[in-house]
């Protein structure tokens, strides 16, 4: 039987993991790609108005990203999600849910630091 779930994954991403590594001067996170162009969906749960103010100009994303079920994603993952020429950047969030035929992943904006 065809899994339905994958006539659904129209996007691609790519996610990083970050792995303390010993450096010159101490220890560092590296940035590590654990998938390259993986087949998912993303699904936007919520976006939550934000008040300007001096530390915040935009809204609060969450989202869910749907990959096959052999994907394990930890919390705190880099998620770059491209779709039809735009990318988006998330991060993993709480715990991924894997069924039998694909795992939903939580995700939450992620912002570079000013």
């Amino acid at each position: 039987m065809t899994n339905l779930f994958k006539l659904l994954h129209r996007d691609r991403c790519d996610i990083y993991s970050f792995v303390p590594q010993q450096g010159s001067s101490g220890t560092v996170m590296a940035k590590i790609m654990i998938f390259e162009g993986l087949p998912c969906r993303l699904s936007f749960v919520h976006s939550a108005p934000a008040l300007p103010s001096e530390t915040v100009s935009s809204s609060e994303i969450s989202a869910v990203l749907f990959a096959g079920s052999g994907v394990s994603v930890p919390e705190g993952c880099e998620i770059r999600v491209f779709r039809g020429g735009v990318s988006y950047l998330f991060s993993a969030v709480g715990i991924s849910k894997i069924y039998g035929s694909h795992c939903e992943i939580p995700l939450c904006e992620r912002r570079k630091p000013l």
